[in-house]
């Protein structure tokens, strides 16, 4: 595999709620939590159950992470109810019990309530380029959900 021949790459297979993965030590070889670095989530947090406390996840990288840096989010969402329940209930089963649920906007919101957000701040991400057409747009009920927040201290951005 061509990543196994690149020292300045790791896939590394870890549950990504687990509070040691910051710790890793190919995370620890290859990125100093010191400079300002970005962290990507990109329809990661759908795969985090509530029980498994997504809003400390985030906690946990934003504090590890330097000032200066930024964390992007991307999430699947629906405001409507049938919609969030037949795709979690269908994801849950497909994944034998170990995923997430579809949530609301608003509970992304709560995920980086707190934080500097880049503009255009949270929005449907199908919007960040509206001079972009993305062409005929599904009518799902779904949407992917997300935005960028600066990283402004080691505190973090989220009130304990």
């Amino acid at each position: 595999m061509v990543l196994d021949q690149n020292d300045d790459i790791a896939v590394i297979h870890f549950d990504i709620t687990d509070p040691t993965l910051l710790g890793h030590p190919d995370i620890t070889r290859l990125i100093d939590p010191a400079r300002p670095t970005a962290v990507l989530l990109a329809n990661v947090l759908q795969c985090v159950p509530d029980a498994a406390d997504p809003v400390g996840l985030i906690r946990r990288i934003t504090r590890w992470q330097a000032p200066g840096s930024y964390l992007a989010v991307s999430h699947l969402v629906s405001d409507d109810k049938a919609v969030r329940v037949a795709v979690t209930d269908l994801m849950i089963t497909a994944t034998k019990g170990t995923w997430g649920r579809v949530r609301e906007a608003r509970d992304v919101d709560r995920f980086l309530a707190g934080s500097t957000l880049v503009e255009p701040g949270l929005i449907d991400v199908s919007s960040w380029h509206p001079a972009v057409d993305p062409g005929r747009r599904r009518t799902s009920g779904l949407s992917t959900y997300g935005g960028i927040a600066h990283v402004v201290s080691r505190r973090g951005f989220i009130d304990p």
